[in-house]
């Protein structure tokens, strides 16, 4: 496994999703055994949310020029 090979003991991946379709993901690895907590879950999910507005926001700004 790449990941238990590299030394990584938890990782957390958090979809894109634009209109329920995935485009992207955001991904976070520890060193470090246990689970995420709550918070820090919460705010990958809130940047993957900012990040499908920003790349829309870019589509729709190349379309626009």
């Amino acid at each position: 496994d790449m990941a238990v090979s590299r030394g990584l003991l938890r990782v957390l991946v958090v979809p894109m999703l634009q209109i329920r379709v995935p485009i992207g993901c955001w991904s976070l690895a520890c060193r470090e055994a246990g689970d995420f907590i709550k918070e820090t879950i919460a705010l990958r999910e809130a940047f993957a949310d900012l990040a499908v507005i920003a790349i829309d926001n870019v589509r729709m700004f190349n379309v626009s020029q």
